[in-house]
This record gives C-alpha cells, structure tokens and sequence, in this order.
C-alpha cells in the first residue's frame, strides 16, 4: 500500500490542484492521497477565500481520500513553520511515505543543497546575510541574495553504480567525478563572502571579479543587445566620437534661455 501526502492551502482549490491529486494517483501509483490543508486562516493571517469545508469538499470530490486542518498556529506561520507543521502532521499518521510538491526549478537535488544552507547556516552563508541585510535590505530580499551569492553555480554530483542496490547494501554506490565534473566543481563560486554585488545596483563595472584569487567570478550580460562592451584598451575608440560630439553640442547648440 502506498500513501501519499500533500501539504496544501487550496485558497483557492483549482485545476492545478486537481492534476497534483490525478499525478499521485496515475504517476506515483498511489493507493490513498492525504491532504493537510490549512484552515479558515492561511499564510500571513489572511482569511481564506472559501470556508475550510468547501475547499475540503473539492479536495474530496476531484480524488483525494483524507483532508486534515492544519493548525491555525502552523497555517498562518512563515514558509519554514508551515512546512515542519505540515510534514509532522502526516508524519505522525505512521502511513505516509511519500509527499508530493511543486516547485518551480523541478530538481530535488538543487532543493537538497538549499535545505541543508538554511538548516546549517554555515559561517559564510551568515556573513553575506548580514551585510545584505546591513544594506537595508528587508530579510526575505537579504535570504534571498545571500543564498545566491552563497552558491551561484550547481554542485556536481558523482553517477550511481547501477550494480549495487542501495536500499539492500551497505556498500556505497556513488560513482567518482568525472574529469569534466572536477573541472566545473573547482571553478564553481563557493561563495566565501570576498565580493557581494546586489544584482539591482550592479552597473557592471567589474570590480567584483578582481576580488577572487581563485578567478570564479565572471560577468555575463543578460541582454547584450541592449549594451555594447569594449576592452578596456579600446575605450578611447569608443569614448572619444561620443565626447566629440557632446563638446560640439556643448559649445555650439542652440541654449534656451
């Protein structure tokens, strides 16, 4: 038998809901599907758009099995308080042993490594929140930026040996590196607090990527359409028409009196 949980606010209930329900059902093979859905109260305090018995009659209705309220104390909580209330709840039915989410990257991977930065708070990943937050920055904008500047590049990750069964064997099935793997994962920025560039203020004058010994600091442009970029021992060339013509306008345009 399998049981799958689903932590929800349905506020409210939609097709996207009713397609997570038919997934567990038809992808994950599910036999029942749990709800712990919030209450009349949701995240930040505010009232539900529907009473909580309606949202759960639509849950019933389009395939669940079980809906439970979540505990105004955890549905109205920050993003961390209403997942620990969530996945305790369904935790302490003894049933559930999957749960099924969205997420908009799609890679659990990548969602591990960030659980485990803020669970841990390593030394580096505090530093950058403080001077985030030292910049006046509001906490979620802060988090949000240390957490880029903490690890801007994906950890490589080694291949598993096909051969060995890891729920049967003690022996570990991770693969080594591959050279290309070793190669990406020492030019990967580990965030060590040497630069910390608010990507809205960045003028992209480069000083940031003088600041790593290690050289794993780059620019890159988002829309280079929009901008033109010259080196450095060519900037007269481009300088110089345009300071020509200001010097002509300057001195010989017409002035409004």
């Amino acid at each position: 038998m399998k049981v799958t949980g689903i932590i929800a606010e349905y506020n409210p209930f939609h097709r996207g809901h009713r397609y997570q329900i038919d997934y567990c059902r038809e992808k994950l093979k599910s036999d029942y599907v749990i709800i712990a859905m919030s209450g009349d109260f949701v995240q930040r305090g505010a009232p539900a758009l529907l009473p909580k018995h309606q949202r759960a009659e639509m849950a019933l209705r389009c395939g669940a099995d079980l809906v439970l309220e979540l505990p105004v104390s955890v549905s109205t909580a920050s993003a961390e308080g209403f997942a620990m209330g969530g996945v305790s709840m369904l935790d302490a039915l003894h049933v559930v042993d999957t749960l099924c989410f969205g997420s908009e990257a799609g890679e659990i991977s990548a969602m591990h490594d960030l659980a485990e930065v803020l669970t841990e708070e390593p030394d580096t990943y505090r530093s950058l929140l403080r001077n985030c937050l030292a910049q006046g920055m509001s906490f979620p904008a802060a988090r949000n930026l240390a957490l880029e500047e903490y690890d801007s590049a994906k950890r490589q990750r080694p291949a598993m040996d096909d051969k060995i069964d890891a729920h049967r064997s003690f022996r570990d099935a991770h693969r080594t590196l591959t050279e290309e793997q070793v190669k990406i994962e020492t030019a990967r920025c580990l965030g060590c607090g040497a630069s910390v560039v608010d990507p809205n203020k960045c003028i992209g004058c480069g000083v940031c990527t003088t600041k790593c010994e290690f050289d794993a600091i780059h620019l890159h442009r988002e829309l280079p359409e929009c901008s033109r970029m010259v080196k450095a021992e060519d900037k007269m060339k481009a300088i110089f028409p345009y300071m020509l013509k200001r010097e002509v306008k300057i001195r010989f345009g017409k002035k409004e009196k």
